[in-house]
């Protein structure tokens, strides 16, 4: 277990203070700031509901019971079970990037006690992740795309000094299996009751997953 930690802290400390420069730290700021996506992401899921076809409705209710079920169920409660304090709480020697109103900010970390610790796993990470599964499954290979969204968006969580690499590792695994299983179970759903349900739409989409 110790070499694990181990080489969890050294990894920390090459991505978020020796693979670093001014561009990556406004880049990858950006990335990690759920903020700054909130608006254009519901923008087009909006757009998405309204004009797009039948997949793109899928993936708005595939990707609206990973946040329920996912982000506000499995990783909260995996949050308060694992209660890890976060890099820039933990450790003196790392950089935390951070705005400051719109400007870019470098500053030590600084070490201090949390009400409770919102580390492991990511949730932004998780997201992402699931995002990228349930593209994949709905849209097959353009969907796969998401993939390179997803692993930039966990690895600026770790640049930026939110999370360590284990936790946005964990975010996978976790994502992996409550991902993989709503687009499942949701597929059997379909083909068993999607007839009885939705007459029409089923006669015109037998299937849920290509």
């Amino acid at each position: 277990m110790d070499w694990i930690l181990s080489l969890d802290m050294e990894l920390m400390r090459l991505i978020n203070v020796q693979w670093t420069h001014a561009w990556l730290d406004l880049f990858f700021l950006i990335m990690a700031s759920f903020h700054l996506w909130k608006w254009p992401l519901a923008a087009g899921a909006v757009a998405m509901l309204i004009w797009g076809g039948f997949k793109c409705r899928v993936f708005l209710v595939l990707m609206l019971l990973c946040l329920l079920i996912g982000d506000a169920g499995i990783v909260q409660i995996f949050k308060a079970s694992a209660n890890r304090t976060r890099p820039h709480e933990s450790h003196e020697d790392l950089r935390r990037v951070r705005f400051e109103g719109w400007t870019v900010t470098v500053e030590r970390s600084e070490i201090r006690e949390a009400e409770r610790g919102n580390s492991m796993p990511s949730g932004h990470a998780a997201n992402n992740f699931a995002l990228a599964i349930v593209a994949s499954a709905v849209f097959g290979p353009w969907g796969r795309l998401v993939w390179i969204w997803a692993i930039l968006m966990a690895y600026s969580r770790v640049y930026t000094c939110d999370h360590y690499p284990s936790d946005v590792l964990m975010s996978l695994l976790i994502a992996l299996v409550y991902a993989n299983s709503i687009v499942y179970i949701s597929s059997l759903l379909w083909q068993k009751s999607g007839a009885k349900w939705f007459p029409k739409t089923y006669e015109r989409h037998p299937q849920l997953i290509p």
